[in-house]
């Protein structure tokens, strides 16, 4: 909505100074927006036959075909047939909720998603150790530090934990780890 910008925002929060607010109390301050906080919209135009990915109110990718574009009056509405029910619907693209179909389907989109996804998960399951060169599992790599609090916690000052001989300390690999372990 180009009518809501930060200004209102900004003399809200003016007004409130020196005054005692509410917890939860909002006042709504309305102000004209001016040229310098708006951002122009892209105008989008769509030949008719031009095969989208149309993002729905449910957040459901659906197949669709423009039909026909309504012209610089009604900014950038497009009539468009949803593939599967053949139902037309007046739609105001943006580059928001939309893209060029690029697929056959959305399917095939979701299909090449899933591939990409293992593809990264596989070649990413793997890190070179710095100092020996050798390749180590990242799962394998994981340590797992918990905080206590109340009673049971170490109480030390930042001058203390800075005087610990590090051979003290005891590392243990990612596991179960049981009260008193020391990490």
């Amino acid at each position: 909505d180009n009518a809501q910008t930060r200004r209102p925002f900004r003399a809200w929060c003016a007004l409130r100074q020196g005054a005692r607010a509410r917890r939860g109390h909002v006042q709504p301050v309305k102000m004209p927006a001016l040229p310098s906080d708006l951002v122009r919209a892209e105008r989008v135009r769509h030949a008719a036959g031009t095969r989208l990915m149309l993002l729905l109110h449910g957040g459901a990718f659906v197949d669709a075909t423009v039909e026909a574009y309504c012209g610089a009056a009604c900014g950038s509405k497009h009539v468009v047939v949803l593939a599967g029910t053949g139902e037309t619907r007046a739609v105001d693209l943006n580059s928001l909720n939309h893209a060029v179909q690029r697929f056959d389907d959305v399917g095939q989109l979701a299909s090449h998603v899933q591939a990409y996804l293992a593809h990264v998960l596989a070649s990413g399951s793997e890190v070179e150790d710095a100092i020996t060169g050798k390749r180590l599992a990242i799962e394998q790599q994981l340590l797992s530090i918990s905080m206590a609090t109340g009673e049971d916690a170490l109480q030390m000052s930042a001058e203390e934990v800075h005087a610990l001989d590090p051979r003290d300390l005891v590392w243990s690999a990612a596991g179960t780890l049981q009260p008193g372990d020391r990490v």
